[in-house]
């Protein structure tokens, strides 16, 4: 995995630019550092575009490779990219807070960790299983557009509460526990990944 790892890293570097470059400079300036954890959630469906192009998934299965670690170095990098831009939004913070005056809070980063891994859980299982690079950026699209109406008729019935999270203004309580279902439902996708990937023709 460590030799899968190297090569992706090096295919999207410019990923972790970004995701470094936005999520510290919007959290500086008090912003919710979303722009940064979007370049999260397009690390995996980039990279086995990229693969795709390169006939790489072919040469995969005649290497030493299983197909488990073929799946799992997806997720890893992707919370590689997470951490990344965990670290630099919360580095944004604290710069901005004690050299600009900023109130920025901690908490801003929380949904947006909760929605890259939401996301994520349901979108990796998909992108195994969608061929082409045409139909993973359909269903990235589509994806979107989903989760932007359901969070549409969420905010329009509970606009106080959207705004809250948004913020940062929720309790430590409810913060681990949205990070929490978030997490087990990422992992839980795991090996429904590892199960679609088995069966498809590489």
């Amino acid at each position: 995995m460590k030799a899968l790892l190297i090569k992706d890293i090096k295919t999207i570097q410019v990923f972790f630019y970004f995701i470094a470059i936005f999520g510290f400079f919007t959290t500086m300036t008090e912003s919710v550092p979303y722009l940064s954890f979007v370049y999260v959630f397009m690390i995996p469906m980039t990279i086995m575009n990229q693969d795709e192009l390169t006939h790489f998934s072919r040469l995969a299965s005649m290497l030493p490779i299983s197909v488990a670690e073929s799946v799992l170095e997806k997720y890893v990098i992707t919370l590689i990219g997470l951490g990344v831009a965990i670290v630099f939004s919360l580095l944004g913070i604290v710069v901005g807070n004690v050299w600009l005056g900023s109130a920025s809070s901690i908490g801003t980063v929380i949904l947006p960790v909760a929605v890259v891994l939401l996301y994520c859980a349901i979108t990796l299982p998909l992108d195994f299983l969608v061929s082409s690079q045409i139909g993973r950026t359909i269903m990235m699209i589509v994806s979107m557009v989903l989760v932007g109406v359901v969070a549409g008729i969420f905010a329009a019935g509970f606009a106080d509460q959207v705004g809250q999270m948004m913020t940062g203004g929720i309790s430590l309580e409810i913060s681990i526990g949205l990070i929490a279902v978030c997490a087990v439902l990422f992992a839980l996708s795991i090996p429904l990944s590892i199960a679609i990937y088995k069966r498809k023709d590489r």
